[in-house]
């Protein structure tokens, strides 16, 4: 994302670096880190996913949020979805190599309906050739159910669809699995916002924070964006609208 403008290995780039606290106020800001490191400035974006910022705020940020934000965090009816990523590798490619998605359906009612339907095709050029590997992902309630496993448990599930769903092909034993719980990652607590039905939603949780009516702390993130919350294209869209706006406010 910065590749144009940052130098690899800038060391204004801080990475593996949580953060536990952002103090605002007239003199700016100050952004603490769990490792002891402190980092001042005139402005700060925040992009914390909104189940972040709905469990910690009261200790995140110095002053507490208004309570306008604080009353949208817990009643705006916009909960974190879970969504579970599954790797699996084998020792050699048994697929078509030439297709870089497909869906296969599941026999077998509700119970196997959702469950690693969708697969996509890591190994092809352009993405990861040589990792023979596939990619699924499921939601809930799998999600919850399949993301608390060990890989060790994961694999042979994942195996059982993959044989019931190509009974004509021999698929060889999977040499690895991984699988992402977005639900229970402290850095996130879900994979992306979305709404519940019928909920108007005005956002006032990401609303900046202001000091003498000029913003210290604005909030950026798939959540923030009006048109494409849920997406990783929301994420950089509302990164690039809050950057022009901070820079209109500066002006």
């Amino acid at each position: 994302m910065v590749k144009d403008t940052v130098p690899s290995g800038d060391s204004r780039v801080k990475l593996n670096t949580k953060v536990s606290n952002i103090a605002w106020g007239a003199q700016g800001a100050t952004i603490s880190a769990t490792d002891g490191r402190t980092f001042k400035a005139k402005h700060v974006i925040t992009t914390m996913s909104l189940g972040v910022v709905r469990k910690h705020h009261e200790e995140l940020f110095t002053p507490n949020l208004p309570r306008a934000h604080k009353q949208d965090l817990a009643d705006n009816h916009i909960p974190m979805a879970n969504l579970t990523h599954v790797l699996i590798q084998f020792p050699s490619v048994w697929w078509d190599n030439t297709i870089p998605a497909w869906v296969s359906a599941n026999a077998g009612g509700k119970d196997s309906r959702g469950n690693f339907t969708a697969w996509h095709n890591l190994n092809m050029e352009g993405f990861i050739p040589g990792s023979n590997t596939l990619l699924s992902f499921i939601g809930e309630p799998q999600a919850s159910l399949y993301g608390a496993m060990t890989e060790a448990e994961i694999m042979p599930i994942v195996m059982e669809r993959l044989r019931a769903q190509n009974p004509d092909i021999t698929i060889p034993e999977a040499s690895a699995a991984w699988l992402k719980n977005w639900g229970v990652d402290p850095l996130h607590y879900g994979a992306y916002s979305y709404s519940e039905p019928g909920v108007s939603y005005k956002r006032t949780w990401a609303k900046a924070l202001k000091h003498n009516g000029k913003s210290i702390v604005q909030f950026a993130g798939e959540a923030t964006c009006d048109n494409l919350n849920g997406y990783t294209h929301g994420a950089l869209q509302s990164g690039k609208e809050i950057g022009r706006a901070s820079c209109r406010e500066r002006v």
